[in-house]
């Protein structure tokens, strides 16, 4: 998968707007699947399939807009659920891989996940630091205490 990052510069309101609108149209004319799509005050930004990296850039080509690509990305997300055991700290996370000299792409989190975008060679390392956060729900131990 890559990650896009598209920016239109110093636009505001209507013109953001307008821009952003555009690039999305763009990106459905050229039949992209978006696997994930952020919008926020510094622009537009996309998981893509990474073969559809070319066909990305041809279809805002005409658009005033930079763009950054990173190809070769990997996903790795951790979740729970309201009963599990609380997701680490993103101090915490993002201590463990400055110490194992990981560079984080993108990270989104909320209450109930923990996703991060990594140079798809780091993934297994990725996956290896979140198992090291992982702790059973109370219901998992005390299901295991009782047997």
């Amino acid at each position: 998968m890559s990650f896009a990052q598209v920016i239109a510069g110093e636009i505001e309101g209507a013109e953001k707007r307008r821009c952003e609108r555009s690039v999305m149209e763009n990106l459905t004319a050229s039949g992209i699947t978006l696997e994930a799509v952020v919008i926020d005050g510094d622009g537009c930004s996309f998981i893509i399939d990474s073969r559809d990296g070319t066909r990305f850039a041809s279809a805002i080509h005409e658009l005033n807009v930079a763009v950054k690509l990173h190809d070769q990305c990997a996903r790795v997300a951790l979740t729970r659920t309201a009963t599990d055991w609380p997701l680490p700290s993103l101090g915490r996370v993002m201590e463990a891989f400055d110490n194992e000299g990981i560079d984080v792409v993108h990270l989104a989190s909320d209450a109930s996940a923990l996703t991060v975008l990594v140079d798809e060679r780091e993934a297994d390392r990725v996956v290896g630091i979140f198992s090291r956060f992982y702790q059973p729900s109370a219901s998992n131990v005390s299901g295991r205490l009782a047997s």
